[in-house]
């Protein structure tokens, strides 16, 4: 399962009022602005249910544009504002440093605890949000087509094998929507 699932999670969860997502790999493909319709649709009814939406994504120069178009994006589908987090909004911190999580947080006006992330990789988007207190990160499946060179042959491959000892399902197409609650 993939974004939509998690977005349709954090609906039901009363306690969570932010969700935040990664970019690529997670709502769309690498380096695309295509949002598919089925996470456009599932977006909106995050909103709907009282949620805000924040990106916190790693891109940097020119990249920052696209970040902000897809933002506009999801705004115009779901008829709210979509925050965007790029690491000049955080002292030029990259995922996983928590300072990223901590801006989108205060951002939004709540509380990290108030918070959910949800990202396809394990050690920037998971490790990140944690260490920042967010009241629970969800790991989906990557989607759509590409990837960053060092994040293909150098990250996916460690986090695969750091997967079963850490919770997570050893095979990407099986993974479920897991939800790892880390409020007290």
């Amino acid at each position: 399962m993939g974004s939509e699932g998690a977005a349709r999670w954090i609906v039901g969860e009363p306690w969570a009022r932010v969700a935040t997502f990664d970019l690529d790999k997670t709502l769309l493909g690498y380096r695309t602005e295509d949002v598919p319709a089925s996470v456009l649709a599932a977006l909106r009814d995050l909103v709907a249910s009282g949620r805000k939406i924040v990106l916190v994504s790693n891109a940097h120069g020119v990249r920052v544009n696209r970040v902000r178009r897809v933002a506009a994006t999801i705004g115009e589908y779901t008829g709210a504002p979509c925050g965007v987090v790029v690491p000049a909004d955080a002292g030029d911190k990259i995922k996983p440093d928590p300072g990223m999580f901590r801006v989108a947080a205060e951002r939004a006006g709540v509380e990290p605890t108030a918070c959910v992330h949800v990202g396809d990789q394990l050690f920037k988007d998971i490790w990140g949000a944690e260490r920042a207190g967010f009241g629970a990160t969800v790991l989906v499946r990557p989607t759509g087509d590409g990837d960053h060179l060092g994040v293909r042959y150098l990250q996916r491959p460690l986090e695969t094998l750091a997967r079963p000892w850490l919770g997570y399902p050893l095979v990407t197409r099986r993974f479920p929507v897991k939800a790892r609650l880390v409020r007290g």
